[in-house]
This record gives C-alpha cells, sequence and structure tokens, in this order.
C-alpha cells in the first residue's frame, strides 16, 4: 500500500501546507487571463504530458502510448494563483491548478490529472494525481487513500488474493452528486454530497471501493465501503 501513496508524500513535501483549507478544485473554474496564457505555452504543455506519460508508464498495465484525444484541458483552481514579471513576462510566483487532460492512453480513453505548484522565481512543481473523474481535491484524495486501500483489500481477501503486498488506486469515477444539499458546509465549498468509485490494482487484479463524500462544516467527510453490488 505504500506506493499508492507515495507520490502523495511527494506532494506535500513540495506544497508545504500550501492546500490547508483549500476549496475543492472543482468548485473555482474561473481561471485569470495570465493563467490561460501560461497554461498555452508549448513548453508548459510539454512538460504536462511528459509528466502525465511518466504516470501512465509507472501504472500497472505500463501505458507508454499516451496521446490527447482532443484538444480540451480543463482547469481547476486548487489555491490562487498569484503572478509576478520577469524579464517583460508574467509567471506565476505562488499558488496552485490541475490541469485536466482528456487523453488517449493505449486506446482507451481517460481523463489524466496534474497539479502544478507555482514557486517563486517563475519555477513550476508538476505532482500526477489520481486519473479518473475525482471531484476530491488533493487534500482530500490524500485522505481518502488508506480508507479505499482498506476497502479494497477487503473485496481482494473475498476473491482469495493471496501475498499481494502492492496496492494502487488506478482510476476514479464520480457515479452521483445528491440533489439535496448539505445543512451547513465550509463557506466556498459546495453543499452537495457526492459518490465516487475508485479502482485498487491488486498485483494486476482491479477492485473497487465506493466513497462517498458528504461537505460539513470543517470541509469534506468522507466513507469508503464497498460497491452495492460487491456486498
Amino acid at each position: 500500500m505504500v506506493g499508492a501513496l507515495r507520490h502523495f508524500g511527494r506532494l506535500f513535501a513540495l506544497g508545504g501546507g500550501l492546500f490547508a483549507g483549500a476549496a475543492s478544485a472543482q468548485q473555482q473554474p474561473d481561471t485569470s487571463t495570465l493563467l490561460r496564457q501560461f497554461i498555452s505555452d508549448p513548453g508548459y504543455q510539454a512538460a504536462v504530458w511528459n509528466r502525465a506519460r511518466k504516470q501512465a508508464a509507472a501504472m500497472p498495465d505500463h501505458c507508454a502510448d499516451v496521446k490527447a484525444a482532443d484538444e480540451k484541458v480543463g482547469i481547476g483552481i486548487a489555491a490562487p494563483v498569484a503572478f509576478e514579471k520577469r524579464n517583460g513576462r508574467d509567471f506565476p510566483s505562488s499558488g496552485a491548478w490541475i490541469v485536466h487532460l482528456n487523453a488517449d492512453a493505449c486506446g482507451t480513453r481517460r481523463q489524466l490529472n496534474v497539479l502544478t505548484i507555482a514557486k517563486a522565481g517563475g519555477a513550476v512543481d508538476l505532482v500526477p494525481l489520481y486519473r479518473g473523474t475525482t471531484r476530491a481535491d488533493p487534500v482530500l484524495q490524500r485522505d481518502a487513500t488508506l480508507a479505499a486501500l482498506a476497502t479494497g483489500t477487503v473485496a481482494a481477501n473475498r476473491a482469495d488474493v493471496k501475498g499481494c503486498k502492492s496496492a494502487l488506486v488506478v482510476d476514479t469515477r464520480v457515479v452521483s452528486i445528491d440533489a439535496k444539499p448539505q445543512p451547513k458546509v465550509m463557506p466556498g465549498r459546495s453543499p452537495y454530497a457526492w459518490h465516487e468509485i475508485w479502482t485498487i490494482d491488486y498485483c494486476g487484479r482491479p477492485f473497487e471501493a465506493a466513497i462517498d463524500f458528504t461537505p460539513d462544516p470543517t470541509g469534506t467527510g468522507f466513507n469508503a465501503h464497498l460497491p452495492t453490488s460487491a456486498k
């Protein structure tokens, strides 16, 4: 299970507490013209795709053939982005955002997600997040990982999978969003609970964990369990 958490440990070492109290990236869709210009830079795009390809190659299916499925690129703000001028150009100096890539990965359509952490001096760090359509921000992904892996372990044990010491979240998908809002939520958060399925790879065999995410006054709570069909 350690492998599933490795890139999150790096994320927080780089982020330096950047995401404490941050709202979900999907709840802040508006980005500035400066950010759009920066993201459209060919050098930045090449770096993002290179990071996404390295993540795909490290997955259990070892897919090295990753390319853009279309020209659409989604952006989610994880922390407010500030800019500074360097040599007459504007560069992000702080903040973070997630780039959502529509990819063709070895013939399979996937959404790949790469977190960009801006640093002083115009440098950025690129960190891959979980693949798929999860609405969870980077902190929530980290927090829900152990619960998801534990649930996947229950499913693997039921399938009599033995001797596997490697577990990895390989995909996520949103299955539904509640129509009724929660009565009390943290300011800036969407009040609607939502439900996801995370796919866990155990030594080449996929198992699923269902996760219910519920906004509350302190952030977002979650509950991981076996999907209804597996109970």
